[in-house]
């Protein structure tokens, strides 16, 4: 009867410290989609970003990019537009795939704010570990330093395995 539980916990801890390994290579491979992300992100490498980022969460953007495009009166509409460039229209917005129109609102909002985008390719970016989250996926954790600019502040990124890839789903909460 010993042996048998002798057995039992051995077959135990091995399985726990396999359980413990996946945990740990998941979270690994999170923050390692996390930290790329943030790079992307940072220097301006939109299409990476948008390649990192959940399908669902690209389209809750387009939505909500076009609802409040459409809810704009004509003169904010017409400066909203010409962020785009002079031949778009909001009928060509709607029309584009939500990752295009990420990219086109990412960018369009770097040429609107050039100086916020320099300042943003001189962050740096601490990455602080993560833990799972408890609504699923993991939470990484960073620190976002503005060189020359205000004092660190920590932030952190909700992942989550979609087919089989980590991918970002939103900002976490404080």
């Amino acid at each position: 009867m010993n042996r048998i539980r002798f057995l039992m916990l051995v077959a135990l801890c091995i399985g726990s410290s396999w359980v413990t390994t996946l945990a740990q290579a998941q979270r690994s491979d999170a923050e390692r989609t996390a930290q790329v992300y943030m790079t992307a992100f940072f220097s301006g490498d939109v299409k990476t970003a948008a390649d990192l980022t959940d399908t669902r969460t690209l389209e809750r953007i387009r939505e909500s990019f076009l609802a409040d495009l459409l809810r704009a009166d004509p003169e904010s509409e017409k400066a909203i537009l010409a962020s785009f460039g002079a031949e778009v229209t909001t009928a060509a917005l709607s029309q584009m795939d939500a990752k295009s129109l990420y990219i086109a609102l990412t960018e369009a909002d770097h040429r609107k704010n050039p100086q916020v985008f320099e300042a943003m390719k001189r962050t740096q970016i601490e990455f602080l570990g993560s833990a799972p989250n408890p609504s699923g996926g993991i939470i990484v954790r960073f620190r976002i330093k503005t060189v020359g600019g205000p004092a660190s502040r920590e932030s952190g990124l909700i992942l989550r395995q979609v087919q089989g890839e980590w991918k970002v789903v939103g900002k976490a909460p404080q």
